[in-house]
């Protein structure tokens, strides 16, 4: 296995009542390649922000090969 290094912060907070936001930056190095994603969104309720926010930045790192595809 390639190894890699992935480093991540996020957080969330309420935007207005009824409204979550939430958020995801940091980056990826991989045999020597990095990559730097952002990633800001809203949700009705934390968990339908948090995880819409988590399947979008798996979904676009494995797009640039910055992560394995998911088993």
């Amino acid at each position: 296995d390639r190894q890699r290094t992935l480093a991540i912060s996020w957080g969330s907070g309420v935007r207005a009542p009824g409204t979550w936001i939430v958020w995801l930056v940091g980056y990826v190095e991989r045999d020597g390649n990095l990559w730097f994603f952002a990633l800001n969104l809203d949700g009705r309720t934390y968990a339908e922000a948090r995880d819409r926010r988590t399947a979008l930045a798996r979904r676009a790192l494995e797009a640039v090969g910055a992560l394995p595809p998911a088993p």
